[in-house]
């Protein structure tokens, strides 16, 4: 959905309305509506409002790169104190202020940036999300998809009718491979995962309740977030950080932080090869996703083998829902096609995996984008 008018009732306070509703448009729709089209809506593919609509869509890569530019040159925190005027901020970010003025009227359009008048130029709520300083800030995000991802999505035909990754053909080699050569890529790609845990994953896990078991083991838990959070509400358990060797160094300031070094056991470590044992909880977030089926089946078939029969295992990922409601995880299913040999996955999909791993999924707790997929360990296969 794209905005294009707002009400200014001082700094910080604005109000945004849809450009396209239901009353201008037949065919928008509400979440968890279908985009079917009926008889009656027909009429409106033919008035140029849908091809605009399309050539829009199509441009949706400008947006995606005019994000980038406010993220690199870091105007966000410009703006974090205070409204600046375009001079200002160009004299910050090393800018041509004529260019960057466009930029932030297109920004703001979409409800990044608030625009008061021709030169002077606020930060939404938002926006705010982009602000170097700020806990659980997507400014990495935004510079690690755009520095990484964007220009190998341009082999995305290719990567239709070969079946290789875009990042595969663009690169020559697995894109985890490229990004493990770049320091300043894989960090940035930790910092991206970690952004992910505390701004989507971790306020919907705020009010889920651990299953029994006092040791609870992080598997690919990047740089600790998720597991500091768990061990923070459960005081009675000890906790299992364990991912590739350089990789898991970056945890221990976070567990150092949150004053739970003394709880934690940081092992190195590829869960292709093998995970921890005498772990009572497993989890296993956004990782399936990055795999096939068969590179997921040997990383479940690895945590079968190491946990005894009773052990649990949440997975936390996305589900696909049927149909064609939207959903982030088809878009998200993208990348995993692009970047990834992996895919985003529906529930039977899940269930299959783990059955044919020896496991059986008791229940699924639905959150709006994340799910938990809450799993017991029945015998390794």
């Amino acid at each position: 959905m794209h905005w294009t008018a707002r009400q200014h009732t001082g700094p910080g306070k604005y109000e945004v309305y849809e450009r396209l509703n239901r009353e201008e448009n037949h065919m928008s729709i509400n979440p968890g509506e279908s985009w079917a089209v009926n008889d009656e809506d027909r009429s409106t593919v033919t008035d140029g409002t849908e091809a605009l609509r399309m050539v829009d869509m199509i441009l949706g890569f400008t947006l995606s790169q005019a994000i980038y530019v406010a993220a690199k040159l870091d105007i966000a925190t410009a703006l974090a104190e205070k409204q600046r005027s375009v001079e200002e901020l160009a004299e910050y970010a090393q800018a041509q202020p004529d260019f960057l003025r466009r930029i932030m009227r297109t920004l703001a359009s979409h409800g990044v940036f608030t625009q008061y008048d021709a030169d002077n130029f606020g930060l939404t709520p938002l926006g705010s999300t982009l602000i170097a300083s700020e806990e659980g800030s997507v400014r990495d995000a935004a510079i690690m998809f755009m520095e990484t991802q964007y220009k190998p999505f341009s082999k995305l035909v290719e990567t239709v009718q070969t079946g290789k990754s875009a990042a595969q053909l663009y690169y020559g080699r697995p894109y985890f491979a490229q990004i493990a050569l770049q320091p300043e890529q894989l960090l940035g790609f930790t910092k991206t995962m970690a952004a992910t845990s505390s701004q989507m994953v971790l306020p919907l896990l705020d009010h889920y309740q651990l299953p029994e078991g006092r040791v609870v083991a992080d598997i690919g838990g990047a740089d600790g977030t998720l597991l500091a959070h768990f061990l923070t509400q459960n005081k009675d358990r000890q906790g299992v950080m364990f991912d590739l060797p350089h990789v898991v160094g970056s945890s221990s300031k976070v567990f150092a932080a949150a004053n739970l070094t003394s709880r934690v056991e940081i092992v190195a470590g590829d869960f292709f090869q093998s995970v921890p044992t005498g772990v009572d909880i497993y989890i296993v977030k956004q990782i399936l996703h990055d795999w096939t089926d068969d590179e997921c089946r040997q990383i479940l078939h690895n945590i079968a083998k190491a946990a005894a029969p009773g052990a649990r295992v949440l997975i936390i990922e996305m589900v696909v829902p049927d149909g064609d409601i939207p959903h982030p995880s088809k878009t998200i299913d993208l990348v995993m096609m692009g970047m990834l040999t992996g895919k985003e996955r529906s529930r039977e999909e899940f269930r299959s995996l783990l059955s044919e791993a020896g496991m059986m999924l008791d229940q699924v707790v639905e959150t709006p984008g994340y799910s938990v997929l809450e799993t017991t360990v029945l015998a390794a296969v």
